[in-house]
This record gives C-alpha cells, sequence and structure tokens, in this order.
C-alpha cells in the first residue's frame, strides 16, 4: 500500500541481504517475490511459485524476466546462470528447446552451458 518507490528500491540496496514483496493484482490474486543477496555479485530472485532466477554475473540486468516466468511474452536476450520456469511455459519460450532441464517440482530448471 502507499508509494511503490520505496520497496521497489529496497532489492538494490546493498544493506539489505532479503527482501519480500508481495502485490496484489486483484481481490484474490496476490504474487510474491524475494530477492535474496547471496554474495556481492550474486541476487537470487523468486516470484512466487512461478519460478526463479539467479544470475550470479549480472549480464541479463536488463532481462524481463517477470515477463518470461509468468507468461506474458518477453523473450530471452541474455541468459542467467540458472532459470526455473513452469513447466506449461516452457513451450512458450523457443530459445530453450533443445536445452536439457532438471524437473523441480512443477518446475524445469535450465542452466546457462
Amino acid at each position: 500500500m502507499g508509494d511503490g518507490a520505496v520497496p521497489a528500491a529496497a532489492p538494490a540496496e546493498n544493506r539489505c541481504a532479503r527482501v519480500e514483496l508481495t502485490c496484489w493484482k486483484g481481490y484474490d490474486q496476490s504474487l510474491t517475490g524475494n530477492v535474496r543477496r547471496m554474495d556481492g555479485t550474486t541476487r537470487n530472485i523468486t516470484l512466487g511459485c512461478r519460478g526463479f532466477v539467479i544470475d550470479r554475473t549480472g549480464v541479463s540486468a536488463a532481462q524481463d524476466w517477470d515477463g518470461i516466468l509468468t507468461g506474458t511474452g518477453a523473450r530471452f536476450t541474455t541468459g542467467p546462470d540458472t532459470v526455473g520456469i513452469l513447466r506449461e511455459r516452457v513451450p512458450e519460450h523457443p530459445e530453450l528447446a533443445g536445452s536439457d532441464a532438471t524437473e523441480y517440482g512443477a518446475l524445469h530448471v535450465f542452466h546457462r552451458p
């Protein structure tokens, strides 16, 4: 509730090791996001049970990961170290064709070669 500027800036601050944000799209629709600082350069971003991204080198910082994980049509431009995506979303991403995945619950997990 209120101004979104403060919570939106929190994941970028070095003083925060972990930030959890919950957003409501409607009365009964919410999405929880966790951003954990693994070390000086590594962030682990998890969006509810929609998937996760681990990018140790920061090469995919400009990527629209929420669009990829929630299925709004975004495409991979630069892959992270690891991405876990809902199994039913994988066919929406032809850039994953031919990549080996590891099953992890409802997710398929892909690692950068």
